[in-house]
């Protein structure tokens, strides 16, 4: 079963890329190169959910660590440049929980990546993830670029934002932002 679910995400992934070369337009051809960087995101999780010892749990720290790292190699594909730093506690979350996290930190990139201006030419991404309470965790996530209010209205209108805040409900978890020196989310959620 794993085999094929694998086969599944990289046939999906194979046709989104036949797809991109046969579409017009950067905004098509950018649509679908996020859509395939979420199938990665969910395929990783799938591979770390079948190698984990902890059954039926993904530990985050080593799904969110590599799934940055496939980020960064998809971030390499742009002009910009940019560093990650992240901290992350071992918390093991169920299947569908990581699979919410993964897919939230997917989207939170893809945007700095594409919208955030910096006033320095290097782009600074900051990821920590952390137990709060026993049940409780937190996700911040921090980019220093520059952005108006706007910017930020114009943005809640985007699919991203949308699955961001749909797979915060998913968390059950609540998520408020910040301007100040850049974008800070905050995703606080039950475990």
């Amino acid at each position: 079963l794993q085999h094929r679910v694998k086969n599944n995400f990289q046939l999906m992934a194979s046709l989104l890329q036949l797809q991109k070369r046969e579409v017009k337009g950067k905004t098509n051809k950018d649509w679908i190169s996020d859509f395939n960087s979420r199938i990665a995101s969910m395929a990783l999780l799938h591979q770390k959910f079948y190698h984990t010892s902890e059954i039926g749990k993904v530990n985050s720290k080593v799904y969110i660590n590599e799934l940055l790292t496939n980020l960064k190699i998809i971030g390499n594909c742009s002009s910009r440049e940019f560093t990650i730093e992240h901290t992350m506690e071992d918390i093991y979350l169920p299947y569908g929980k990581a699979m919410a996290l993964g897919l939230i930190v997917n989207e939170l990139f893809i945007n700095s990546i594409k919208h955030a201006k910096s006033n320095s030419k290097k782009l600074i991404i900051k990821i920590s993830y952390y137990l709060n309470e026993i049940d409780e965790a937190s996700l911040v996530y921090f980019d220093n670029g520059l952005l108006d209010n706007d910017a930020i209205q114009l943005n809640h209108q985007s699919l991203g934002f949308e699955l961001i805040h749909a797979l915060t409900e998913q968390l059950h978890g609540k998520i408020h932002y910040k301007v100040d020196g850049g974008l800070s989310w905050y995703i606080i959620h039950k475990i």
